[in-house]
């Protein structure tokens, strides 16, 4: 069967991943277990932990190895990395996927950019299925503010769960995590014109780290080690330890202004931010419908 659409490939990677838990008979949630990990194992990878000085986690096809930095104690941030590079080589290694994305792509650059949205699409997968999440939004509604609550349920998954909350969406929403540091591929955060007095490269800062967007925005991004200035709302959350809802502008690397309904949630040191382009729709019972259809 050709792929022929992106629901069709995103539906293909879920597959993947699906007959990858069949087959370890991984029925709880599964997370990164050290340089033996079992499902590394069974894909034939090999997996080492070595420094890097650009990215946590790199992917070599060649030899099917998986490196990631033992530097990131944070186990939501291992996790999900484990799972992005997973994902890179089922991609890598499914002809029907990986030919469609070439297709899809226009030149290089866009077909990583693409590549790397689909992993981080399939690692949120791994930790937190498309359908689960689905149920949980039919039943509660739309709101950042899930997270802690699902985390519950889905321990060190956050990133994966604010991810997969794009993936879900029926409105337009563009999702980030930020976090304050310095973002790891230094070369690719450019600041801003206006930021570099308040927030030089070389300074540490809020700074966009994840990013999703709903499968009806096609046109814009936001870009990954975004700095974030001191007076967004993201910002606010941040120092303030709070959930707070207003309006504010999308972090856009470029600027634009578009002030959006927002909100922005602060947890275990992240803040979880969801700018609403369209209102999210009012769920319920009647509409299980077109979710189980927009899940198949």
């Amino acid at each position: 069967m050709n792929i022929e659409t992106e629901a069709q490939a995103r539906k293909r990677l879920r597959d993947l991943i699906t007959q990858v838990k069949r087959e370890l008979n991984l029925n709880h949630h599964p997370h990164y277990s050290g340089i033996d990990d079992p499902i590394a194992k069974h894909l034939g990878l090999e997996v080492r932990e070595v420094a890097l000085d650009f990215d946590e986690g790199q992917y070599i096809p060649d030899r099917r190895l998986i490196v990631l930095d033992p530097r990131v104690s944070d186990s939501d941030r291992l996790n999900f990395t484990f799972f992005h590079e997973v994902s890179h080589h089922l991609i890598r290694e499914d002809a029907l996927l990986y030919s469609f994305l070439h297709e899809y792509a226009q030149g290089n650059q866009e077909l990583k950019r693409v590549v790397e949205t689909y992993c981080n699409f399939g690692a949120a997968e791994f930790m937190i299925p498309m359908q689960d999440l689905h149920h949980f939004l039919t039943n509660h509604g739309f709101s950042i503010a899930h997270i802690e609550r699902l985390e519950e349920t889905y321990p060190a998954s956050k990133i994966a769960i604010a991810i997969q909350m794009a993936h879900c969406a029926t409105h337009q929403c563009h999702i980030v995590v930020c976090e304050y540091g310095l973002p790891s591929r230094r070369k690719e955060a450019q600041v801003p014109s206006n930021l570099l007095f308040e927030n030089p490269q070389g300074s540490p800062g809020l700074y966009v780290c994840y990013t999703a967007q709903s499968p009806s925005i096609t046109k814009y991004s936001i870009a990954r080690h975004t700095r974030i200035s001191k007076e967004h709302i993201i910002a606010i959350a941040y120092h303030q330890r709070e959930h707070i809802k207003g309006r504010d502008t999308i972090p856009f690397r470029s600027q634009t202004r578009w002030e959006v309904d927002c909100e922005a949630c602060f947890l275990k040191g992240k803040v979880f931010a969801v700018f609403n382009v369209s209102p999210p729709l009012i769920h319920s019972s009647q509409q299980m419908g077109l979710f189980d259809a927009l899940s198949d």
